[in-house]
């Protein structure tokens, strides 16, 4: 158990070490930031330092912590990344980080509200939906629009999964 809290320590040190050698690099490059950006800026701080804060209350290393830490590292990497608008690599990273956060979001979710227990189909579900979100990041190197149809389609099966989760543990709730 200590293994797995120090490595999510050190995975954060090198989370913060890329964090501050990027924003280096992008105020070095000289990128003009306006209002939005320094929004943005506030909203990153605001993200990662819950994100270290939660990882580093959590020595009984609950998976569903892991998966909000987690969450809100992926949201500020994709502010971080928006922020260097104009840079076509930054912003089809930010675009490729959508497909993971809804993934993230669904899996938070799911356990969050299942703490303790299991839910029904659980396994085959991360494993459609994690395909599914590699099929979407990697179609954005195709075409943008094919993207785009896929990470609409991909929210519309989480969306449905959560309602399908909902209603099969409704009626077990319901026949006991």
């Amino acid at each position: 158990m200590k293994t797995n809290y120090f490595l999510r320590q050190i995975f954060l040190i090198m989370n913060q070490c890329f964090v501050i050698l990027f924003s280096v690099v992008v105020f070095k490059a000289e990128f003009s930031l306006d209002i939005n950006a320094s929004i943005q800026l506030y909203f990153i701080t605001l993200f990662l330092f819950d994100a270290y804060y939660i990882s580093y209350t959590n020595v009984k290393n609950s998976k569903t912590i892991s998966y909000l830490s987690l969450l809100l590292i992926c949201v500020s990497w994709q502010f971080l990344l928006e922020i260097t608008t104009g840079v076509e690599a930054m912003s089809t990273l930010s675009q490729i980080l959508r497909s993971p956060i809804s993934l993230a979001t669904l899996f938070f979710m799911l356990d969050f509200l299942f703490q303790a227990q299991k839910y029904k189909y659980k396994k085959p579900i991360q494993i459609v939906m994690t395909l599914i979100c590699v099929i979407t990041s990697l179609s954005r190197f195709v075409s943008i629009d094919i993207f785009y149809i896929l990470l609409r389609f991909e929210l519309l099966i989480t969306f449905l999964i959560i309602l399908f989760i909902f209603a099969i543990h409704h009626t077990a709730n319901d026949a006991r």
